[in-house]
């Protein structure tokens, strides 16, 4: 079986083509993400509130938007 180099040509040009729109995609990814806390814990409630401050500080530090509800 012969595997000529050039015949890879048309799926790497296919692959250099997509490659932008991939990372447009990802720069556009943005996160949603529900806390539900069903107890009357104070200790319950600050838990769900400081994982929430913490996913809001982890995806901006990536750049990426995220919106969080409790």
């Amino acid at each position: 079986m012969n595997h000529h180099p050039l015949r890879l040509l048309p799926l790497l040009l296919i692959v250099a083509m997509l490659l932008p729109l991939g990372q447009a995609l990802a720069a556009e990814k943005s996160h949603r993400v529900v806390l539900q806390v069903n107890d009357n814990d104070p200790d319950r409630m600050n838990l769900a509130l400081n994982n929430a401050a913490n996913l809001i500080a982890y995806y901006q530090d990536k750049g990426e938007p995220v919106q969080v509800e409790v």
